[in-house]
């Protein structure tokens, strides 16, 4: 060979095999670089594994089929013994072929009984075992582009298998966790970019992490699928919370409920489920689409409201505002839909706080002058006799009486919209307390146009939660039991006093 290549000569050997394989090019150069990569023991032994051998005249026999063409006729002929040699040939002439669970499977049969034989025909002086001829044998076939996931299921040796899912694994483990690590790179770039990180990472998640399954060992795959599964849910936790698309609780929830899907750990499975539930009542708490633009004006002007203090006026505001946009809600859906009464009652539960706390502000200040008469020995008649500022009948004529008027007012603009079963319940228990006060105080209960007026602000306790914000507030939340109670207990206590001081002041 280098006589004829020094001169330029082709050179060829029968075992060229020009009508099955591609041709062959030799010049100086690669064969010298061939020579160099098996110059060592163990070099030979590697190369070999993908290369004839023959040790016995059966090999002899195949070989002139190969030579003539016959490929099917070597394939039969070296299946007629099993030796090292044969073996080896058929792995050979099934790559060749491209019959790659055939080469597989012999494979595994040839290095399972004829392993240190095999090295020994090659090179007594190589070192290489059965394990390391596998690990070469796998490597080289995925080097060379053949899907070995593919084909391993019909394996049985511990040995191939395991060598086969470590490598088979490697790469796809490795893509997905460069996809966790690019998605991870998008907090806190804003929600539109969490929200296509979450949507990559998905597509990437559902393209490789089946291929893990059975591949990887329990605890391996746990760890990586529920890595993968917290991160894509937080994509969709951190757009939720930062976007403002009308949209976003349904987008959010194509992100997590896939990654309750591919939880594995009790742990990331009760977060993902926790997360979901979540959001699953924020979207059916939201309103129907076709009534949108009215949710979303109802919507701000409680959260003007809750901005402002206790008032009786900024109630009727309230009221006066939002009355045609619910009154547009009951006509696209209907009087007795559950999302109108919802909104609707929201609308006067925040309404009626105001009402119960001025009322109750104004019969405490009442209460407390009185105490403050008895404990100082002071006759309140004599005082409504004197017209002194103090006087409880005074006080319930520029005190009492203008604000249970104002409440009676904003009760009857109340008493225009439709309410819950519930809270209706606890609506007219107030609106009879605050009816009785008003007839004891000589307050006209009757029909009339109600205005609006401003009032100075003040600080407020009251919050306001639009109804798309996780942990959102019942519609009735801003009139507590606690506040009708409260208002009930304080008209009791005083009702028979005022009575008796008007009485006086007559």
């Amino acid at each position: 060979m280098k006589a004829f290549l020094k001169v330029g000569r082709a050179v060829s050997y029968p075992l060229d095999l020009p009508s099955i394989l591609p041709s062959v090019e030799r010049n100086e150069a690669i064969v010298a670089t061939a020579k160099s990569q098996i110059a060592l023991p163990d070099d030979k032994v590697k190369y070999a594994q993908f290369w004839f051998i023959k040790s016995t005249p059966i090999d002899d026999i195949a070989f002139n089929h190969l030579f003539k063409g016959d490929f099917d006729g070597a394939v039969e002929t070296f299946k007629k013994k099993v030796t090292a040699s044969s073996l080896q040939n058929l792995v050979v002439c099934y790559l060749i072929k491209g019959a790659h669970q055939d080469a597989l499977q012999t494979a595994v049969s040839m290095y399972s009984q004829f392993s240190t034989e095999f090295v020994n025909a090659i090179d007594q002086q190589s070192s290489l075992d059965k394990r390391t001829l596998i690990s070469q044998f796998v490597d080289c076939l995925l080097t060379s582009g053949v899907d070995l996931s593919s084909i391993k299921s019909s394996l049985t040796d511990s040995d191939w298998l395991e060598i086969i899912n470590s490598r088979t694994s490697k790469p796809i483990v490795d893509n997905l966790k460069k996809a966790l690590e690019t998605a991870r790179a998008s907090r806190g770039k804003g929600s539109n970019a969490r929200l296509n990180a979450g949507k990559k990472l998905m597509a990437a998640v559902k393209i490789d992490l089946p291929k893990l399954k059975g591949v990887l060992d329990t605890l391996q795959y746990q760890v990586l699928a529920d890595e993968l599964a917290n991160e894509i849910l937080q994509c969709g936790i951190d757009y939720f919370n930062d976007s403002e698309d009308d949209d976003a609780p349904h987008k959010a929830l194509q992100v997590q409920k896939y990654a309750g899907t591919i939880a594995v750990g009790s742990v990331t499975k009760d977060r993902c489920k926790e997360n979901l539930d979540i959001l699953k009542k924020i979207i059916a708490s939201l309103p129907p689409k076709e009534v949108a633009a009215e949710a979303k004006a109802i919507n701000q002007e409680l959260e003007k409201f809750c901005k402002l203090p206790d008032k009786i006026s900024h109630s009727v505001t309230l009221l006066n505002a939002t009355k045609p946009h619910v009154q547009a809600i009951k006509n696209k859906l209907g009087a007795t839909n559950s999302y109108y009464l919802k909104i609707s009652t929201q609308v006067v539960g925040n309404a009626l706080h105001n009402v119960i706390e001025e009322v109750n502000d104004a019969q405490r200040y009442f209460a407390a002058v009185i105490k403050a008469l008895k404990e100082s020995g002071l006759d309140p008649q004599l005082l409504n006799y004197l017209n002194d500022e103090h006087s409880p009948a005074n006080i319930i004529e520029t005190k009492v009486k203008p604000v249970v008027r104002e409440a009676w007012k904003a009760t009857r603009l109340m008493d225009g919209f439709d309410l819950e079963p519930e809270f209706k319940t606890r609506y007219n228990t107030n609106r009879s307390s605050l009816k009785s006060l008003c007839d004891q105080l000589g307050v006209s209960t009757s029909t009339y146009t109600p205005s609006t007026r401003s009032t100075s602000t003040r600080s407020s306790s009251r919050s306001y939660a639009p109804s798309r914000a996780y942990g959102s507030s019942s519609s009735s939340s801003s009139s507590s039991s606690s506040d009708d109670t409260n208002w009930g207990c304080i008209i009791a206590a005083i009702i028979g006093f005022i009575v008796f001081i008007i009485a006086m002041a007559n």
